[in-house]
């Protein structure tokens, strides 16, 4: 076993505790959030500029301010909305469910984390070294990342080696 596994082992973990503890429907919620705060945001801030009660000179940054306050306000929405269903999912007795596939959401968040490292590699010299190539998991990785790969735009995939 190399440091390589050691990291491979601790994002795991680390995604797998975290995702148990929080639950299925807040890591969902969580992820959503960012999601619909950056879409809301990205289509609701040129909107949102000119209602704001300040006034700045510069359009950029207008717009840039209430971008930003669209994104907040959506990422606070989303996330009351996701605690309210918490709340109700645990207050009908499902809350250990929710949790136990919290933890497998979790254990799919670090592997698609690990394939996005493992990608990055790829297109360094880095798998060559003997730290990858001694290391447990860089066979595992480099299969799903070659798996991958296909899904990749070609212009960045023709780079990835391993």
């Amino acid at each position: 076993m190399t440091v390589l596994d050691g990291v491979v082992i601790l994002i795991l973990a680390a995604s797998v505790i975290r995702s148990l503890m929080r639950g299925l429907i807040e890591e969902v919620f969580s992820l959503g959030a960012w999601i619909v705060a950056f879409l809301a945001a990205k289509w609701g801030a040129a909107a949102m500029a000119p209602m704001l009660p300040f006034n700045v000179e510069s359009e950029g940054l207008r717009y840039f301010a209430g971008f930003v306050v669209v994104f907040l306000v959506m990422m606070v929405a989303v996330m009351l909305v996701g605690r309210v269903i918490k709340g109700a999912v645990g207050a009908i007795g499902l809350g250990s469910a929710d949790k136990v596939v919290g933890g497998l959401f979790g254990l799919l968040r670090g592997l698609v984390i690990l394939a996005g490292f493992t990608l990055a590699a790829g297109l360094t010299a880095f798998p060559q070294t003997d730290f990858w190539k001694y290391a447990f998991f860089s066979g595992p990785l480099e299969r799903m990342a070659i798996a991958i790969q296909p899904l990749l735009p070609a212009a960045l995939a023709k780079h990835i080696h391993f």
